[in-house]
């Protein structure tokens, strides 16, 4: 949170409570999922339950915006990243430990999100939920465009080199790499930034 924005909250009230209320909906979202309840947010934000209907019309009005946030700074900060000068090697080892490292901050949300289908999610939560896949496509194809060009390719990626980061750096492989398999932090990310390097290198040799 920048000055600004502290400042704002600090001058209005109403901007307060909505901060407090969404925060703590981030942060049960992270470590619960889908399923919180309005009772659990109103006790993680230290407010009441009407205090909650006041500011949001309904449960799922809250939950979705608390991702739309979540989802909107994740894809800042993956742009911001990536935009980052330096060798492919190194490059590609602090994209994939931002991506990584912003998955697991996410938590259950954002797993369990990314793995319903839209028609059974409710509507506000659908909509984010299409907006998420929309916002994943624009960004893999920018990473990728980005990382094959700083490989020597020439034009944009090719379909399957974008598949490739794609699957890198998805919520399913992170889950996978880091919660099933047990794998710590640098371990999951160096073997994906190392395969990822081997096949853009191997790729633009053909």
């Amino acid at each position: 949170m920048n000055q600004a924005d502290l400042e704002r909250l600090l001058k209005d009230p109403k901007a307060a409570f909505e901060f407090r209320i969404l925060r703590a909906t981030r942060r049960l979202l992270a470590r619960k999922g889908l399923s919180i309840s309005v009772d659990e947010i109103a006790e993680e934000a230290e407010v009441g339950r009407r205090t909650v209907f006041r500011y949001f019309e309904s449960r799922d009005e809250l939950v979705a915006r608390a991702l739309d946030e979540s989802l909107d700074r994740f894809y800042t900060s993956v742009t911001e990243t990536s935009a980052v000068d330096m060798p492919l090697a190194d490059w590609l080892a602090n994209i994939v430990g931002a991506l990584h490292s912003q998955q697991l901050a996410a938590g259950a949300g954002l797993w369990q999100l990314a793995a319903t289908q839209d028609e059974d999610l409710p509507a506000p939560i659908a909509k984010i939920n299409r907006k998420r896949r929309a916002s994943r496509k624009k960004s893999t194809g920018q990473i990728s465009d980005a990382a094959w060009a700083r490989a020597g390719g020439t034009g944009g990626a090719p379909h399957d080199v974008e598949i490739a980061f794609a699957n890198a750096i998805s919520a399913f492989t992170v889950q996978s790499m880091h919660r099933d398999y047990g794998a710590t932090f640098d371990e999951a990310t160096r073997v994906v930034a190392d395969t990822l390097h081997a096949y853009l290198v191997a790729k633009v040799a053909r």
